[in-house]
């Protein structure tokens, strides 16, 4: 609230087209007045204009959020009160559904209270991308955890975002025929809407099985618009090709280690790379080009951050890279530890201390991986122990090059779309193989000895080959 006023505009209850009174609203949900009541909705009205004012309890049954309702319809229908976190809605009853063993997930407030209306055990979800992975913690008790997935992209979305928190072996997917959702089947069949939901319940698919089906589907899909990138001979040609179309003059072989290093965040051991030269060399040119043709979803772009924000993103880093440009110079032990942890184990995982009511506790800060990381940076050197860790890659412009640079600057470039790579780089990560080596030991036999690093080496570039 500011001012005694919704925040979201300068009124908005008012910009709302009509208003939205508690009888409109439970006419339109098919729930009684009394029942909404009971769980705090209440009418507020603003200058002229009535909208709903819904409460969100925490498990000790205090207030500790408040969402408002504008509009049936609007897009922009659900403001938050001034100052309030995202939070699921439904805490405050989570001791009862413990009993039952299981619970299930849904999209919003109106299919919450129609679950527990009819006497289902439910958690509402603000909206189908706001899931964070802390809210896990809250259902660690239960034995099942359902969730209600919406026939959309934002509704597959909703049940990937749950089962990346450490849920999937406990997760089934509920879908619903002939409904969008719980309160749309209980308005076209009140009378029948609990056996209805109960028969869901009982052919709810455990999500592994979903998921195997949806990525056959959506490997079909993908097909199609990069099969000539998969039936290729010869994919780093192909892809050399369109990188030099995006304006990329030389460099080849550190742009194929590039594509190669990023294709291996799905692996078990991706390969990091540590970009190395002076300013103006084309580092971060290089890189930023060679990442048009990969998916948002394989890499977190950043240009700084503190260890802990790290560790407490809300993002997923499974399979993806972290990407720093021009890596800043750190002098802080708990920084440097991170990424040691980071290149060893690919997963960002720290042991620290925290306050509580008992006194100071151990507590682990912990990122799932396998995560990689790849920096660029003009120093001579970084942490000895971190860098031994990555594959070194140093982009050091002979006059030549830049000469060709030169020329290629007097040319417009179109570049291509890069649409169909990342479809290309989708259809890998639903394909993984294992992959064996037939020259491995050849290979092993050959490689010239420098130090004990070799070792380490070696092993980076039987991934790259993989």
């Amino acid at each position: 609230m500011e001012g005694g006023r919704i925040k979201g505009g300068q009124n908005a209850c008012k910009s709302a087209r009509e208003g939205l009174t508690l009888k409109r609203y439970a006419e339109a949900k098919g729930l009684p007045a009394d029942f909404l009541r009971n769980l705090g909705v209440r009418e507020k009205k603003d200058r002229q204009e009535y909208c709903l004012r819904i409460p969100y309890y925490d498990e000790e049954n205090n207030e500790a959020a408040v969402r408002y309702r504008l509009t049936l319809f609007s897009d922009s229908r659900f403001p938050w009160k001034k100052g309030c976190k995202v939070t699921p809605y439904g805490f405050w009853r989570l001791k009862d559904a413990r009993q039952h063993g299981w619970i299930v997930l849904v999209e919003g407030e109106s299919n919450a209270q129609t679950l527990w209306y009819n006497g289902f055990p439910a958690l509402g979800i603000p909206g189908a991308t706001t899931w964070k992975p802390k809210w896990a913690e809250y259902l660690k008790d239960f034995e099942r955890i359902c969730v209600l997935q919406e026939p959309d992209v934002a509704g597959e979305g909703f049940v990937e975002r749950i089962a990346a928190s450490g849920l999937a072996e406990r997760l089934s997917v509920v879908t619903l025929n002939g409904a969008k959702d719980a309160n749309e089947l209980y308005i076209k069949n009140r009378g029948g809407f609990k056996e209805e939901f109960l028969k869901a319940l009982g052919s709810a698919e455990p999500y592994g099985r979903w998921k195997a089906v949806r990525d056959m589907d959506k490997a079909a899909r993908l097909l199609k618009t990069c099969q000539d990138i998969i039936t290729s001979e010869d994919v780093l040609a192909l892809f050399l090709d369109d990188l030099r179309k995006v304006g990329v003059v030389g460099r080849e072989d550190a742009a194929c280690l590039l594509y190669l290093a990023l294709t291996s965040r799905l692996l078990d051991t991706p390969v990091s790379v540590c970009i190395k030269g002076p300013s103006g060399a084309g580092k971060s040119f290089l890189l930023e080009k060679v990442l048009l043709f990969f998916p948002q979803e394989a890499y977190v772009y950043l240009t700084d951050s503190s260890s802990l924000a790290l560790l407490y993103m809300e993002e997923p880093l499974s399979h993806r890279f972290l990407i720093f440009q021009e890596m800043p110079q750190r002098r802080n032990s708990r920084w440097e530890q991170v990424l040691r942890v980071l290149l060893s184990e690919h997963r960002l995982r720290y042991q620290t201390v925290e306050e509580t009511r008992s006194g100071r506790r151990p507590k682990t800060l912990q990122k799932e991986g396998p995560t990689g990381l790849i920096v660029t940076t003009t120093r001579a050197r970084l942490n000895p122990e971190n860098e031994s860790r990555m594959l070194p890659l140093v982009i050091r412009p002979t006059n030549e090059e830049i000469r060709r640079v030169l020329h290629s600057m007097t040319k417009e470039h179109k570049p291509p779309d890069t649409t169909r790579w990342q479809d290309f780089q989708k259809w890998l990560a639903l394909n993984v193989r294992q992959v064996e080596i037939g020259f491995a030991e050849t290979l092993a036999d050959q490689i010239a000895i420098v130090d004990g690093r070799t070792a380490r080496y070696f092993g980076m570039l039987l991934t790259l080959i993989r």
